[in-house]
């Protein structure tokens, strides 16, 4: 897996397609490659000025008040919002692979348990400014 400079995700292995995430969820993916041990998203609120770090670098805001709501709404656990960021992110690999490629790629993490990303470290590249 491969993150270039502009934070597209490639995937080298297979043909170098691109996954195509939407700026909320990108971050959400960014954040858990560069987390690998995984967290738990009740305690995504307290890694909130880290995601609205890697949200300013991907998204297309330039409103910092919305961009701040934005990851505020992603991060609340009263709200839907991470597990339909999750679902997404699911959605945008397994829409391009079959399944028992995707896993690998995707959010995993039983209820209560952290959420992380299955592939290895070492089979992620991550750019300098992230």
């Amino acid at each position: 897996l491969v993150i270039d400079n502009q934070f597209r995700i490639w995937l080298p292995d297979f043909n170098q397609m691109e996954i195509a995430l939407t700026p909320l969820p990108k971050t959400l993916y960014l954040f858990l490659l560069k987390n690998p041990k995984g967290i738990l998203f009740k305690e995504l609120s307290q890694h909130r000025k880290e995601l609205l770090s890697i949200y300013a670098k991907t998204g297309n805001r330039l409103n910092l008040e919305q961009m701040k709501k934005s990851i505020n709404d992603m991060t609340d656990i009263r709200s839907n919002s991470i597990h339909e960021k999750s679902s997404r992110i699911r959605a945008a690999f397994t829409s391009q692979l079959l399944d028992i490629n995707a896993r690998n790629y995707y959010i995993h993490g039983e209820r209560n348990q952290p959420k992380k990303i299955l592939l290895p470290t070492s089979l992620i590249i991550l750019p300098d400014s992230l």
